[in-house]
């Protein structure tokens, strides 16, 4: 009897151990591996591709001007860059040469050149980067007016030297005051200072518009009457904008050519119906390659 007890308690005993090794999980002898992957890069933004853009545009004339400010507007036609560039020497330069009634000065045709130069080039950088039809539009303004204009936020005037729209010479200060005082009648030759509140802030508003599309002369008066300005402010504000109607005429050619197909005539129709005369039409069609 106690031999069959001292076997049962031996076969319990091997029970518990069969059943205790059953129980234990197996150990893997794999070591786990830890992810060396990269984490993902996010897609740029919109947003990020303009702030590069923008940058990349600055960076281009710091060094060369005091100042560079790069404002940015983009829809469905595309990117546009306003680009204002300020520098205290090319002020100097600028009073010098006007008050000289110089408008042959070398150095002055070299920076207009460079300017040139550099618009195109970086509106190729910008489309090989990416940026979808590109149009710069460069100022150079006066460096006094430039500061009361950067502390405002944007909010005051500017006397602008020097403007560029899509790698041309849209406007020169110099070859506006030698056209007003021969009278030349393809631009304003009736300069005179505001006397009103009125009068000023029409040619501001008329600045403002010229710098960032094109106007016949009487589509410029009929926009700023459309804004609010009476006739005669806004017709002050045209006699004084120192646009140059012929060229504007050309800007309005090459603008339409770039988003839309005409015909010559079409094209010189469109213009007439703008404002422009048959004179300016035409050669604003010539200009824009026809």
């Amino acid at each position: 009897m106690k031999l069959k007890w001292r076997y049962l308690l031996i076969l319990i005993a091997v029970l518990g151990v069969l059943m205790g090794t059953m129980s234990k999980k197996p150990t893997s002898s794999v070591q786990p591996v830890m992810s060396t992957a990269e984490p993902a890069t996010p897609e740029p933004t919109p947003e990020d591709d303009l702030r590069n853009y923008k940058l990349a545009i600055a960076s281009a004339f710091n060094g060369d001007f005091d100042a560079v400010v790069v404002q940015a507007d983009s829809n469905s036609r595309g990117v546009s860059f306003t680009v204002y560039l300020a520098d205290t020497t090319i002020t100097q330069q600028a009073i010098q040469l006007y008050a000289e009634h110089n408008n042959q000065d070398d150095g002055w045709t070299a920076l207009k050149d460079s300017l040139c130069a550099k618009s195109k080039e970086l509106t190729d950088k910008l489309v090989a980067d990416g940026c979808t039809d590109p149009v710069i539009n460069i100022l150079v303004v006066n460096d006094n007016d430039f500061v009361a204009f950067r502390n405002s936020n944007g909010n005051t005037g500017l006397h602008t030297l020097i403007e560029l729209y899509d790698g041309a010479v849209s406007y020169d200060v110099l070859t506006y005051f030698d056209e007003i005082s021969s009278g030349d009648s393809t631009s304003s030759a009736k300069l005179r200072a505001a006397e009103t509140v009125g009068e000023e802030n029409a040619l501001k508003s008329a600045l403002s518009y010229l710098r960032s599309s094109s106007f016949s002369y009487t589509g410029l008066i009929g926009q700023l009457e459309y804004e609010g300005y009476t006739h005669a402010e806004a017709l002050f504000a045209a006699d004084n904008c120192g646009a140059d109607w012929y060229e504007q005429a050309a800007k309005c050619a090459e603008s339409y050519l770039k988003h839309s197909s005409f015909s010559k005539s079409g094209l010189i129709d469109q213009l007439k119906y703008e404002g422009f005369s048959q004179e300016q039409a035409e050669y604003g069609v010539a200009k824009a390659g026809y």
